[in-house]
């Protein structure tokens, strides 16, 4: 078993990662183009070079966690998912994901960027959505029409392209993601962090449409929480400073989104 976790060689490390269970991987010694593949530069690195059982993918600042909490007002304790854990869920599941909630349904979240505070200035996020979803569509590898109707009625789908799970299942993924969004990019142009984008709401949803199955208890920390365990990115008022910000974007979108349906 080995868990890879995503970083740049200039980002803060956390001791969370020991070189056992986790190793670091970084984007600079992956294959792809990091600004516009994301996390998935190591994604494509796990599945071509790692010849674990078991494999993960993590943040360099987000890990799964073995307990619920409130991202906004984290008040539980809880521990990094471990080994003993992990073997112990995959013995019944194919693959750890953890979902994330949004207040309104994933097709209205995606194609009207209500989590991107530039959605103004970038627009063509939008029509590369619909390119995007119309190239599968009509390469048939995948029930498309189906995934439309499961976004337009449910308001989570898994995060962060952030997984745990067995290699077989890992390798067949990527036999169908990495092409395809080759076979795309040939297609129409793309734009830094869009593949990341794009796949991060396909993962759960392929694992689900090839009946896979999927334990999503867990959930992943993040900022915050790094720095009650580890080196820490941000002093207290820094990170005071960014959560008001974001609780004052959510709500302007929500805002917004009433007033636009």
């Amino acid at each position: 078993m080995k868990i890879y976790v995503a970083a740049s060689k200039n980002d803060k490390k956390t001791d969370l990662v020991d070189g056992e269970l986790r190793e670091y991987k970084y984007v600079e010694d992956c294959q792809l183009d990091n600004s516009i593949y994301c996390e998935l530069t190591v994604l494509h690195d796990i599945w071509k070079n790692s010849n674990e059982d078991i494999v993960g993918l993590e943040h360099y600042r987000r890990f799964f966690v073995d307990k619920p909490y409130d991202a906004n007002d984290h008040k539980e304790d809880f521990n990094i998912l471990g080994k003993e854990r992990i073997d112990e869920i995959m013995k019944d599941y194919d693959i750890i994901l953890s979902r994330n909630f949004v207040f309104t349904n994933i097709l209205s979240w995606k194609y009207k960027e209500l989590h991107n505070p530039n959605v103004k200035t970038k627009p063509l996020i939008r029509e590369l959505l619909y390119l995007w979803d119309m190239f599968l569509r009509d390469k048939k590898s995948i029930a498309v029409d189906k995934i439309n109707l499961f976004e337009m009625n449910v308001q989570w789908y898994y995060a962060c392209n952030m997984f745990i799970g067995k290699k077989e299942v890992i390798d067949k993924y990527c036999e169908w993601l990495f092409p395809l969004l080759e076979e795309f990019g040939k297609k129409y142009k793309t734009q830094p962090r869009l593949y990341g984008f794009l796949s991060e709401y396909m993962m759960g949803y392929w694992m689900l449409e090839n009946k896979y199955k999927i334990y999503d208890t867990p959930k992943i920390t993040y900022e915050k929480d790094l720095k009650s365990l580890s080196k820490y990115q941000y002093n207290e008022d820094e990170w005071m400073k960014r959560k008001k910000e974001k609780i004052e974007m959510i709500e302007k979108l929500k805002k917004e989104s009433e007033n636009n349906p």
